[in-house]
């Protein structure tokens, strides 16, 4: 078996294609300089997806793989293949090897529409061919685990922008935007933010200290994924058993007047903020089978995969 290649050169070589996926989809005017431009999330699984799209109907060998692009003249051509393959992109390699043969046996206009689709745009055949749609959800899912890849998210921008700068002529004699001394347009696009766990603090324990636990002053990093508690469901402690009342302590009061206030689970904007997002998530989980199998195997990247 062949040595693993290098992760970084092979992540190299994609944001290659890439840009030149690109501008070659703007040429088709699969995409357009406001497209490219802008920070549409959508753009960020048509990008990789359509890389994937070119890179099959150039592919020549069979078993598929991808001829690297060469670093120098004393740099020998190498090929990405399974056997050589980074771990963490031997599933991405599995699924586009297993779709390039049949991308090869549609016809040129299936092909296009295959595009076409990728883009989030009507086919322009009709009838549409019947494996077009499938092979599109395909190439999109492993696009959506490439776009949730950090370092990914950190080039994307400068793929854009050598897109919009390559791109925008209109014809084959025309020349590139900024050769032609047009104004130049800037990619938009930016990384989403990064999100890492606060370090939650350990005070000592106090002597005094009574045995039920105190309200939390943030949610932990096990429960921030979960619905919100109905005022039933509260697991605060109830700060007197007796029926007859007691008046609260200064102290006491005190306490609770400081404590973070929590969103009403019964308000209207919070019940619609959550019945939009769990529909989202059912829309996708229903007309993605690729989802729904992840789903079983591994939650967290489905849950991923459904939100992006």
């Amino acid at each position: 078996m062949s040595a693993r290649l290098n992760e970084v050169l092979v992540s190299d070589a994609f944001h290659s294609y890439l840009k030149s996926s690109l501008y070659q989809a703007e040429a088709q005017r699969l995409l357009d300089t406001d497209l490219l431009s802008s920070a549409e999330a959508d753009l960020m699984i048509a990008g990789p997806a359509l890389c994937l799209y070119f890179a099959a109907l150039r592919c020549t060998t069979s078993p598929p793989s991808v001829p690297l692009p060469r670093t120098g003249k004393s740099f020998p051509g190498v090929d990405l293949t399974p056997d050589n393959c980074p771990v963490p992109f031997i599933s991405f390699l599995q699924v586009w090897s297993r779709n390039v043969p049949e991308i090869q046996r549609l016809s040129p206009e299936h092909q296009h529409d295959l595009a076409r689709i990728i883009c989030g745009l009507e086919p322009a055949a009709s009838p549409l061919h019947p494996q077009i749609s499938r092979i599109a959800a395909e190439l999109r899912a492993v696009a959506i685990e490439i776009s949730q890849r950090r370092t990914f998210q950190d080039r994307y921008a400068s793929d854009l922008q050598a897109a919009i700068d390559g791109g925008g002529a209109a014809g084959p004699g025309d020349l590139p935007r900024e050769r032609a001394g047009r104004p130049r347009v800037l990619a938009s696009f930016v990384p989403p933010p990064e999100y890492e766990p606060s370090p939650s603090p350990s005070p000592s324990r106090s002597p005094n200290s009574t045995a039920f636990p105190l309200p939390p002053t943030s949610p932990s990093h096990s429960t921030f994924l979960q619905p919100p508690m109905s005022p039933k469901s509260s697991s605060y402690p109830s700060v007197s058993r007796s029926r007859t009342p007691s008046p609260a302590s200064p102290a006491a009061s005190d306490r609770f007047d400081r404590s973070p206030p929590s969103f009403a689970s019964e308000s209207p904007a919070i019940q619609l903020i959550r019945e939009t997002l769990y529909a989202s998530l059912a829309d996708v989980l229903v007309s993605h089978r690729y989802v729904q199998r992840l789903l079983q195997r591994d939650p967290p990247r489905a849950y991923f995969a459904s939100v992006a």
